[in-house]
């Protein structure tokens, strides 16, 4: 477990919710070897299985007996609005990647962040079928935590001259193409792979960093499958990490919003500068104006 100051403001709250996202993982694990989660479909047409609901139950039990003030916000859980009201929200996404846990390809994680007044202040990344886990405090740095349990501080690696680009389907590939194109031109970038799955910082990773920036655009606010709980863990993680995470605009996002679905795209980058560098080049190809906010 990383060492905070006993007076951090965050020292609790890391040192509560670890060993619970580690038992999760756990569990997550064993259905994930065993084989034996049945999918289901939700309304949305998108997969859930039993691990996925297994996971938000154990979350929701967890969080609540260790903080049962705390408002909370999760996939695969009923929205309760009361939330908008509390200043302290836990916004979980039991399995990022549902359909590459379906698919057996191990590129799904447990993504859980404590957000206050807006903004994440605690994140936990662990990647099940490895036992990684990546951790990330604000204003205090990012770790990663191997499947032996050995920890280290953790930053990103530089960015590759010229940066290599990554997008996802979940993001607009095909509607944004030429935005795409344009910023691979100007940037000198090698052609942009589209994944099959979202961006999470794990991708940033040593052992699987195979990108320097992802990029993702949407129309509006309602165009994208992706809520709150696909980035604000990843977003923490990001910035920790010596990245940077807004989106297409440069704005920073804040979370526990009336709609958890966000807007105006993403943007994440394994520094500073090469985000700079790319909402440049991206400016150009953005309407004038984000989209609205939405309500609900």
């Amino acid at each position: 477990m990383p060492t905070l100051p006993a007076d951090h403001p965050w020292a609790h709250e890391l040192h509560a919710i670890v060993p619970l996202v580690r038992e999760v993982a756990t569990a997550v694990r064993g259905i994930y070897e065993a084989q034996g989660a049945v999918t289901y479909t939700k309304e949305d047409g998108s997969p859930v299985t039993d691990a996925d609901l297994t996971a938000d139950r154990m979350l929701r039990a967890g969080i609540q007996q260790a903080f049962p003030a705390d408002a909370l916000l999760t996939e695969e859980s009923e929205d309760d609005l009361a939330r908008l009201g509390n200043p302290r929200c836990w916004i979980a996404d039991p399995i990022d990647g549902t359909a590459q846990f379906v698919a057996r390809t191990g590129l799904f994680d447990i993504l859980l962040a404590l957000v206050v007044e807006g903004h994440p202040v605690v994140s936990i990344c662990a990647h099940p079928p490895s036992g990684v886990m990546t951790l990330a405090v604000r204003d205090h740095g990012a770790w990663s935590i191997d499947e032996r349990g050995e920890i280290a501080p953790f930053r990103f690696e530089p960015p590759e001259s010229p940066p290599r680009l990554a997008t996802s389907r979940y993001y607009g590939p095909v509607d944004f193409a030429d935005a795409i194109e344009h910023i691979t031109a100007e940037l000198g970038a090698p052609p942009v792979p589209v994944l099959a799955f979202g961006y999470g910082p794990r991708a940033f990773l040593p052992r699987w960093r195979t990108y320097d920036a992802f990029i993702g655009f949407w129309k509006r606010a309602g165009d994208s499958p992706v809520r709150e709980w696909d980035l604000a863990a990843s977003d923490l993680m990001t910035t920790e990490s010596g990245g940077a995470f807004t989106d297409m605009y440069g704005n920073q996002y804040r979370y526990n919003q009336p709609s958890p679905r966000p807007r105006a795209g993403v943007l994440a980058s394994a520094s500073p500068e090469l985000h700079q560098r790319i909402l440049t080049v991206v400016a150009p190809c953005l309407p004038t104006t984000p989209p609205p906010v939405l309500t609900r």
